[in-house]
């Protein structure tokens, strides 16, 4: 007979992701005999690879292995059955589906601690697929969310809070019309990198660098500084420094010159990347004022330097005072730096500095003020610069009917000033002489002026008639008052100009008030300034003091006198006058005359002339002590007569000059001499001159010198005694007659 074998065929398609590798296979069921299977619908090729299979009990499969490379878009084959040991047996064909698609997903890189939103989406799609997620810890089922099939597309979306690690997740589609194609998977990675930025405070005017880095970024990744949305590049006030990528590492600095340090700012340090969000962090500019005051004070006075700091943004302020290398800070075991640190209230603090007035009296000086803020280890320093000055005043000792000049003088004073003067209340009313007429004096002539550093205020108080306290107000950041007194002061020494005595006469001084009225007190003498001591006691009344002096030597000088007030000790001085101690001397010249008979010499006697209390009478001349009248005429026996010329006395302030003046002759031969006479009773008379004449002989008739020779020529002058005289030709004095001109 004939049997009639029947099977059945069933064929297993695949839905699989594009340029995975699948095998598709055909089963054929109730057989009893190994069957042919075949496959076709592609171009054979090492991308794929078939296969019959072998019968196993009543069923046998065959599979079509598809290689990835040809794994690229939808695609029908076709297996085909059909008997081996019975070829004329009908063949039975059934196509095979494999349906491709496309699962895409997106490589993060975020922030530490940020969120990322991760998409995967599956194209190409025939119907809908089953997407999950996974990381190696398993399934992920909180915040996934996916959406329906539309058109070919389907898509799944993982959101992921406050990522601190770099993680790989999975994203799974399963075909759900082909289940036994099996779950595809795409990798979604997110990279986490960490980004740092450093702020800083620092104070207006201060350079300072900002820096940024960031770690586990890719080597594409680029880093860079933003203000607002423009980027900044090196120039005006900024420099930008950037460190080359090295094992996901990336570091940029941005320095800030001092000018542009002027106010609070933000700069952003943004890291980018492929694939990278949430990429950026702001670097914080805070800026804080230093203000340092210090007023110019009087040398000696206590002076306060403050220190203060706006605009802080930091919890705590240190504030030192540096002086000298050595801190001074509250509180101070010093006394003569008295620190106080104020609380930091609303960004602001001030620290004061107090000196003692015995740090000021040694002038101008520099301070330095210290400023540390919280998590800061350097200190920012200001210098405080103390400016001191000095004041000083002259008051006015005037005599009755005179104008009084009273002065106050600034020197070294920097900050503005300004001089004013006022009237001490206690004095009352200040009493002027004007026209004739007693009227308040008038405080407003003041002159004003400036040289280098020193300025000096000049009143003139006209004419004042009784004493009076006026102050002198320095007004700056301080004020400062300073007494200054007007006096009348009539103290007169009389006589009031020099006086000029000789030696051992006795001169009497008077210090005297010219005013009607005085007030109790004393008087003292003083000489060049000093406290006469070893005076004679001097005559005094109420209102005067004589005092008698001995001129000598030790007595020559300026003196004065004073008068103490006993009710407050203020001293009236005198005028000065000079005390000249003049000697009884004078001066005769020449001491020796000699010259030929007719010839004509002079002699002078100088004596001292122009003394306070003796006038000189008369000059007279003697010759051998025989006088010489004033008309020149001179008995040197009764009947021999020898005539002088005597012209008048010259006068000098100190000095009067006699002259005589006579023709040399035998009988004009012995002692001249003057003599000076005076009120007195002094006489002065100086070392004499002794005349001489000259008689000159010669016994030689000539005298043959060759050129260029000097010779020497004696002469005899004949005197008692008789010198002899030697004189080269060429120099010879004048009181010598000429050679002949043969010689």
């Amino acid at each position: 007979g004939v049997s009639l074998n029947t099977y059945s065929v069933t064929v297993y398609g695949k839905e699989v992701q594009a340029g995975s590798a699948t095998i598709i296979s055909c089963k054929i069921m109730d057989i009893t005999e190994e069957m042919s299977i075949a496959w076709s619908g592609f171009t054979a090729g090492d991308n794929y690879s078939e296969s019959m299979g072998e019968r196993e009990g009543s069923s046998q499969t065959g599979i079509l292995v598809v290689k990835g490379p040809a794994v690229t878009q939808d695609t029908e084959y076709t297996c085909t059955v059909s008997s081996i040991s019975n070829p004329a047996s009908a063949t039975h064909a059934e196509v095979v589906e494999l349906n491709v698609f496309e699962i895409t997903t997106s490589n993060k890189q975020i922030k530490s601690g940020n969120s990322v939103t991760l998409t995967c989406s599956v194209s190409d799609l025939t119907a809908a697929v089953k997407m999950e997620w996974y990381t190696v810890n398993g399934e992920i089922t909180e915040g996934v969310t996916t959406g329906d099939l539309s058109g070919s597309l389907q898509s799944s979306t993982l959101s992921l809070d406050a990522i601190s690690i770099t993680t790989e997740y999975k994203c799974s589609v399963t075909s759900q019309d082909y289940p036994e194609s099996g779950a595809q998977t795409a990798t979604a990675l997110v990279g986490v990198f960490g980004i740092s930025v450093s702020s800083e405070e620092v104070r207006v005017g201060t350079s300072t660098t900002l820096a940024c880095s960031a770690t586990g970024v890719q080597q594409s990744a680029t880093i860079q500084w933003y203000s607002g949305v423009e980027v900044i590049e090196t120039g005006s006030g900024y420099t930008v420094t950037t460190e080359l990528w090295n094992n996901g590492y990336l570091a940029t600095s941005l320095s800030i010159d001092a000018g542009s340090v002027t106010e609070d700012n933000s700069f952003t340090c943004v890291v980018e990347a492929e694939g990278q969000e949430d990429q950026s962090e702001i670097a914080y500019l805070l800026t804080y004022g230093m203000t340092v005051t210090s007023y110019d004070v009087v040398e000696g006075t206590a002076a306060t330097l403050t220190c203060s700091v706006e605009g802080v943004s930091a919890s705590d302020v240190t504030v030192v005072w540096v002086v000298a290398g050595v801190e001074y800070s509250e509180p101070s075991a010093d006394e003569n730096y008295n620190v106080v640190e104020g609380d930091l209230a609303t960004g602001s603090q001030t620290s004061t500095l107090t000196l003692s007035g015995d740090i000021t009296a040694d002038g101008d000086k520099t301070f330095t003020c210290g400023v540390t803020l919280q998590g800061q280890s350097n200190r920012v320093d200001q210098e405080v610069e103390l400016k001191t000055f000095r004041v000083s005043t002259e008051g006015g000792q005037v005599k009755t009917g005179e104008d009084a000049f009273l002065s106050c003088s600034v020197s070294g004073m920097t900050d503005n000033l300004e001089i004013q003067w006022l009237l001490d209340p206690q004095s009352g009313t200040i009493l002027c002489l004007v026209d004739g007429a007693k009227r308040g004096c008038d405080l407003d002539d003041i002159v004003s002026t400036v040289e280098g550093d020193t300025t000096n205020s000049v009143l003139k108080v006209t004419s004042p008639i009784g004493d009076a306290t006026l102050t002198c107000r320095v007004i700056g950041h301080n004020t400062y008052e300073y007494p200054v007194e007007l006096e009348l002061n009539d103290l007169v020494l009389t006589p009031a100009t020099e006086t000029r005595a000789f030696t051992s006469t006795e001169v009497t001084l008077t210090c005297a008030y010219a005013s009607t009225t005085i007030s109790d007190g004393s008087f003292s003498w003083y000489m060049n300034n000093e406290v006469c001591r070893d005076c004679s006691d001097p005559v005094e009344t109420p209102k005067s003091s004589k005092l008698t002096i001995t001129v000598e030597e030790s007595k020559a000088g300026r003196w004065g006198c004073n008068f103490t007030k006993a009710k407050n000790n203020k001293v009236m001085k005198s005028n000065t006058v000079a005390l000249t101690e003049v000697q009884s001397t004078g001066e005769q010249t020449p001491n020796s005359v000699w010259d030929v008979a007719g010839e004509s010499s002079t002699v002078q006697c100088v004596v001292p002339y122009g003394l306070s209390q003796s006038d000189l009478t008369s000059i007279s001349w003697t010759l051998n002590g025989n006088p010489v009248s004033n008309d020149g005429t001179s008995f040197i026996s009764p009947y021999e007569v020898v005539t002088f010329v005597v012209p008048a006395l010259k006068y000098e302030d100190e000095s009067a000059t006699g002259y005589i003046s006579f023709l040399h002759t035998e009988k004009v031969v012995g002692r001249l001499q003057c003599a000076a006479v005076y009120t007195t009773g002094e006489t002065i008379r100086p070392d004499g001159s002794e005349l001489n004449m000259i008689k000159l002989t010669a016994n030689v008739s000539s005298v043959t010198v060759l050129p260029a020779q000097e010779h020497m020529l004696r002469s005899t002058a004949e005197h008692n005694p008789n010198p002899t005289h030697l004189t080269p030709w060429r120099t010879a004095p004048r009181l010598w007659h000429q050679p002949p001109r043969n010689l």
